[in-house]
């Protein structure tokens, strides 16, 4: 009976050390919650190629590897290892931002299609139901659309009218084309608000930073173990620009976004796994045998695979939200001086590139209505 609670307690381990990653960057720097991250991800792939005969004694081999490695000191990971990591975070986070916002239009307008082919699109039902939704998004775009208005800066309200001109002509295209669905159109106009009331709040907090506490970057020869007895025992009045930081992790806004982001990583690494399977074994195998080897290998039900991604969602999110609050996510243009004079510093590039992608896919699936037929990539 104990057996079983630890084994699904050593499972969850290593998400359950994720919520210290806040913690540890809050009171000690971005750095150090990149080691911790990469800790974490070495602990969860030499756990997942234990040898199978030591299975009964596997819970504990977790524990105490995961114990040996929390009390060696940090700067154990060679800094370039470090260095990569980090710019593989940066680099891979527009190319994210765009695909979580196209995946989410897309799980909407595919349920949308489901309500109209199970339903009869003329029943009253249907359209309510379709209405009903539509009326919803409407009624957030123009919560949001009245926010931007009044709060924001100049530029951002000429953003909003470029996003009503868009939201207008997807509008225009939804009936004009023939499978053109009203709750498709009022979501991604809800998406292109979103992204640019996301893109007000982002340029807030890089404008008005927090502070950093002084034990940023002070710990390079400790071990996490000792780093969070630091913690603890710190004093509440040298803790309290740390305690500003973390209490951000809290905000809507980031819960929000990493569940988008953790979603979308999760979807992408599935259908990868299912779809490259069913092309190579596509002529070989039987329905049934495909099936079983598809359930044994969809990166749903993988743990390690499962574990690292979200290790490296979370660590992202973390490390890129911890340098904006902090007033360190800055593109460095000294060697483009031009940039500042065309490029204006309220605009962040991610976000517009995302208000892009979503609506630039939805004029796609317009067009290509004819002739779009679902398949499990999309």
């Amino acid at each position: 009976m104990c057996l079983p609670a630890c084994c699904c307690f050593v499972e969850f381990l290593p998400f359950i050390c994720l919520v210290t990653i806040p913690l540890y960057g809050a009171f000690c720097g971005v750095d150090v919650i990149l080691r911790l991250s990469i800790l974490l991800l070495v602990h969860s792939i030499l756990i997942n190629y234990i040898p199978k005969q030591w299975v009964s004694i596997v819970p504990y081999s977790q524990i105490i590897l995961l114990v040996i490695l929390a009390y060696l000191p940090i700067n154990i990971a060679p800094w370039p290892i470090v260095w990569i990591y980090r710019v593989i975070l940066h680099v891979t986070e527009p190319v994210l931002l765009w695909l979580e916002i196209i995946l989410v239009q897309n799980y909407i307008m595919r349920c949308s299609q489901r309500v109209i082919d199970e339903w009869d699109s003329d029943e009253p039902a249907t359209r309510a139901l379709l209405i009903g939704f539509s009326s919803v998004c409407y009624g957030i775009s123009a919560a949001f659309g009245w926010s931007i208005y009044t709060e924001s800066s100049s530029i951002h309200i000429w953003c909003l009218l470029f996003v009503i001109i868009v939201f207008i002509m997807i509008h225009n295209m939804m009936v004009i084309a023939p499978q053109g669905i009203l709750s498709d159109a009022a979501f991604c106009g809800l998406c292109s608000v979103f992204v640019l009331y996301a893109m007000i709040q982002e340029t807030n907090i890089i404008q008005h930073p927090i502070s950093t506490p002084p034990s940023w970057n002070r710990v390079e020869k400790s071990s996490f173990v000792q780093i969070l007895i630091y913690i603890l025992k710190l004093k509440m009045e040298y803790a309290v620009e740390a305690i500003q930081l973390l209490s951000k992790f809290l905000t809507p806004f980031f819960l929000i976004t990493m569940a988008i982001r953790l979603y979308s990583i999760l979807f992408i690494m599935d259908k990868v796994s299912v779809n490259i399977l069913q092309d190579e074994d596509e002529e070989e195998s039987t329905l049934i045998l495909e099936d079983e080897l598809l359930y044994d290998i969809s990166s749903w039900r993988s743990p390690l695979l499962v574990k690292l991604a979200v290790i490296f969602m979370f660590t992202q999110l973390s490390v890129l939200f911890l340098l904006e609050i902090s007033g360190q996510r800055q593109i460095d243009t000294k060697w483009l001086p031009w940039l500042n004079q065309i490029w204006p510093t309220q605009i962040l590039f991610g976000r517009v590139s995302q208000l892009f992608a979503v609506n630039g896919f939805y004029m796609w699936r317009l067009f290509c209505a004819d002739d779009w037929t679902w398949s499990e990539w999309l």
